[in-house]
C-alpha cells in the first residue's frame, strides 16, 4: 500500500506547501504558457491543489487544476473522473485505504479497466473476401466523396500572425518551469462566458421550435456571431457572395458501440458542417431558426439516438458486462450493431455506422503517422493508396466540441454540507462549478459548450499568436447580446 500512495502523490501537488494564495485565474493562465506539467514517462495526469479559501465558520472552497495528456482524456472523461473525484471526497478514510488495499491486486486492476476503443468497433461481416471488399470501397467513397466548401476566415484572426510566444514572468517559479528553452511555440488563451437565463431560455425555446437540439442551437448561436463579425469587417461583400460558416467538431462515438459510461477516452473525427452566410439585416429569430435546423440536421449524420425504454436495460447490460474481456465485449456489441443499424441502412450507406467508424479508423491512422517523427513512422505503404482521400483545403472556420448537460455527471446540491460529514474523519464536498480548456495547436479557436438545464456556457481556448484578444472580446459581447429580447 506504501508503494500504491507514493505512486499517488507523484501525480499531486499543494500549492499551499509554496504560495499562500493565487489568483486562480492567473495561475491557470501560467499553467498554459510554460513548460507541459505532464511527463509522459512518469505521469499522465498532474492533480494541483490550490490554497484553501475560508469562507465562513467550518466552511471553505477547495479548488483544484488538473492536467492531463489528451490521448487519455476527452471532455466527457473529464467531468466523469470530476464526479469520481467529488465522490471519493466524501468516502470516509477507512473505506478508502480499504479500497486500495483491494484494487491494486492485478485482478481487480484487470477486471475493472475500461475496453479499448478499438476492441468496441463492430467486426466487417462476411467472409475474407466480402471484408477485403469494404475495405476498398471505404477507400474509393473517401476519393470521390465531397469535401466541405470553403468557409469565411475566423474574423478573430490578426491581420499578421505574432512570430514567438510570449514569455510570461516568472510568477510561480516553485511550480512551473519559466525557463526560455521551454516556452511554448505558442501562447494559449482562453475566454469564457455564460448566457444570461433570458438568453438561455430564448436559445432552447427557438431550437425547440424547429425539433433542433439544444447543441444544435449552440453551435448556431457561435456561427451567428461570427456571421456577425465578418460582417461588421467586410460590408461591401454582396450577399451572392457571401461563404458560408463552417464548424470542424469531434465526435463521441460511444453510441455506436452501445457503450454509454465516459470511463475512458473515446474519440472520433468528423468532416464538419455548413451553414449558409446569413445577412444580419433579417430578424436574428428567423435567422436561427433556419440555421439551428440546418445545423440539427448535420449533427444527426453523426449522432446514434437510443430510445428511452432501451436505456435501463443497455445500463444493465453494460453493467452485466463489466467483468468480461474487452474481446467479449466488442464480439457482443458489433454483432448488436450489425443486426440493427448496419441491417437498416445498410453497411456502406452514408449514416451507416460502420462505415463511420471504418472511416475514422482510416483518419485517425494518418494522424498518427503524420504526427510521428521520422524515426518513429511505420514506413508502410498508404492505405489510400492511388486513391487519396479527398478532403477539403481550406479549414473551418473555427472548432465547436458539444459536452451537452453537465448535471448528468456534477451539480450543485449532489452532497449534503449541513451534517459533520462522513465519519470521524468529518470531510463533507459538495461541486460548485468547473472550467475547462485545452492547450491550442496552431490557429485554433476552440469553442466549448455546456449546460445545466438552466444556463448554457461557452468557453474557447484560443492560439493568442493568431488570434487578437480585443477581436476575442467583442465576439464575447456578441455571443451575450445577440438574443438578449
Amino acid at each position: 500500500m506504501d508503494d500504491a500512495v507514493r505512486s499517488a502523490k507523484e501525480t499531486l501537488g499543494l500549492v499551499e506547501s509554496f504560495y499562500k494564495s493565487v489568483d486562480p485565474v492567473d495561475f491557470y493562465r501560467h499553467s498554459q504558457n510554460t513548460k507541459r506539467l505532464i511527463d509522459p514517462f512518469k505521469r499522465v495526469t498532474q492533480l494541483l491543489v490550490l490554497p484553501l479559501e475560508h469562507l465562513q465558520g467550518e466552511r471553505y472552497l477547495l479548488r483544484t487544476l488538473q492536467t492531463s495528456g489528451h490521448m487519455v482524456v476527452d471532455g466527457l472523461t473529464n467531468y466523469h473522473w470530476l464526479s469520481h473525484f467529488i465522490k471519493l471526497l466524501n468516502t470516509h478514510e477507512t473505506a478508502l485505504l480499504k479500497a486500495i488495499d483491494e484494487l491494486r491486486q492485478p485482478q481487480a486492476i484487470s477486471s475493472s479497466l475500461p475496453p479499448a476503443q478499438e476492441d468496441l468497433y463492430p467486426s466487417i461481416p462476411g467472409s475474407p473476401a466480402r471484408q477485403r471488399w469494404f475495405w476498398a470501397i471505404i477507400r474509393i467513397l473517401r476519393h470521390v466523396r465531397k469535401p466541405l466548401p470553403q468557409s469565411i476566415p475566423n474574423p478573430l484572426r490578426r491581420p499578421k500572425r505574432l512570430p514567438i510566444a510570449q514569455a510570461f514572468p516568472p510568477t510561480y517559479p516553485k511550480i512551473f518551469d519559466y525557463s526560455l528553452s521551454h516556452t511554448p511555440r505558442l501562447n494559449t488563451h482562453r475566454v469564457h462566458l455564460t448566457l444570461s437565463p433570458s438568453a438561455s431560455a430564448r436559445l432552447m425555446r427557438l431550437a425547440r421550435s424547429v425539433n433542433a437540439s439544444i447543441g444544435a442551437g449552440c453551435f448556431t448561436l457561435i456561427g451567428l456571431a461570427m456571421m456577425a463579425l465578418h460582417e461588421d469587417q467586410h460590408p461591401a461583400i454582396p450577399p451572392e457572395d457571401r461563404l458560408p460558416y463552417v464548424a470542424a467538431f469531434p465526435l463521441n462515438p460511444r453510441a455506436f458501440f452501445g457503450y454509454t459510461s465516459a470511463d475512458s477516452c473515446m474519440l472520433a473525427f468528423s468532416d464538419g458542417m455548413a451553414l449558409p452566410f446569413l445577412p444580419g439585416s433579417l430578424p436574428i429569430d428567423a435567422r436561427f431558426r433556419v440555421l439551428a435546423r440546418q445545423a440539427d440536421r448535420q449533427l444527426k449524420m453523426y449522432q446514434k439516438k437510443k430510445k428511452k425504454q432501451n436505456q435501463k436495460q443497455d445500463q444493465k447490460k453494460q453493467n452485466q458486462n463489466q467483468n468480461q474481456t474487452q474481446n467479449q465485449i466488442a464480439g457482443e456489441k458489433g454483432r448488436k450493431e450489425e443486426k440493427t443499424d448496419d441491417a437498416a441502412v445498410g453497411w456502406l450507406h452514408a449514416q451507416s455506422p460502420l462505415r463511420l467508424l471504418a472511416t475514422n479508423f482510416l483518419i485517425t491512422m494518418e494522424r498518427v503517422e503524420a504526427k510521428l517523427p521520422e524515426h518513429l513512422k511505420s514506413g508502410g505503404a498508404d492505405p489510400q493508396g492511388a486513391y487519396p482521400a479527398n478532403w477539403s483545403p481550406y479549414g473551418a472556420t473555427n472548432l465547436v466540441s458539444s459536452v451537452g448537460l453537465v448535471k448528468e455527471w456534477v451539480a450543485p446540491g449532489g452532497y449534503p454540507l449541513d451534517g459533520d460529514g462522513d465519519g470521524d474523519d468529518g470531510i463533507a464536498a459538495d461541486f460548485r462549478e468547473v472550467a475547462t480548456g485545452v492547450r491550442a495547436r496552431e490557429n485554433e479557436f476552440l469553442v466549448q459548450s455546456s449546460g445545466d438545464g438552466e444556463v448554457l456556457r461557452f468557453a474557447a481556448s484560443y492560439d493568442a499568436n493568431a488570434i487578437d484578444e480585443e477581436m476575442v472580446e467583442r465576439w464575447k459581447r456578441k455571443m451575450l447580446d445577440l438574443l438578449e429580447e
